[in-house]
């Protein structure tokens, strides 16, 4: 039943919201907490596969329904949330991340200051998404589109733009920015918006084929942006 909640709420925000209204939020939160998960090294397979089914949820509800964020923060999320953001394993670690970054206040923001790390993992599941026909990876189970808008949510956090644009998030973005999805396009566009200003990125993405020049109707944002 987990994993049918799970896939379901990957697609429909309705059901995103139903499950807000249930407290479902809380509910997850609460067992996240729990001392059986939190003190775990989750190397029993049906411990980790609960706690990525509940943050795969938890991350769905926050990105697909965006006034669910004072739920988040009124169920302690952020202390919670940041208990996972060391464990071993990457899936776990990125889907941390990625709620936090939905979740924190502007005060918060040292919170997703990732390590190189964690970046890179990142950036590798986006690429594995790329490299795929219809943009979804298999091995991480995520879409381009989501993991985009997840990279452009850290990217807040300046160390991270650095880390990003060191770490190979440029060319991905320029392979978005050539998709025949408008919805990739836009999150390129900003994610490359939100990198660039940071000078040290203005000069890798001078250096960047299809960057500056583009090729998707960006060009003149991008080139007043980076001069």
């Amino acid at each position: 039943m987990l994993s049918v909640i799970w896939n379901c709420t990957d697609k429909s925000a309705q059901l995103c919201e139903s499950l807000v209204r249930g407290a479902v939020v809380h509910s997850m939160l609460s067992e996240l907490a729990e001392a059986k998960l939190v003190q775990s090294d989750l190397s029993d397979e049906n411990r980790v596969y609960l706690v990525k089914a509940y943050l795969g949820v938890l991350h769905n509800i926050v990105r697909l329904c965006p006034d669910s964020r004072k739920i988040f923060r009124t169920a302690n999320a952020v202390g919670i949330l940041r208990l996972y953001l060391d464990r071993p394993q990457g899936l776990v670690r990125t889907k941390a991340y990625l709620i936090l970054s939905y979740v924190i206040s502007e005060d918060e923001n040292d919170l997703i200051n990732a390590t190189d790390e964690n970046i890179a993992y990142i950036v590798g599941i986006l690429c594995d998404a790329l490299d795929s026909e219809n943009h979804f990876s298999q091995v991480y189970a995520f879409w381009a589109l989501e993991i985009a808008c997840g990279i452009n949510h850290l990217a807040v956090n300046d160390s991270n733009k650095l880390r990003l644009g060191r770490l190979g998030a440029l060319p991905l973005y320029v392979t978005l920015l050539r998709s025949n999805n408008v919805e990739e396009q836009s999150l390129a566009a900003a994610g490359l918006w939100i990198l660039s200003f940071r000078h040290e990125n203005k000069l890798l993405m001078v250096r960047e084929p299809g960057c500056v020049e583009g090729e998707s109707g960006f060009d003149d944002a991008f080139e007043l942006r980076l001069n």
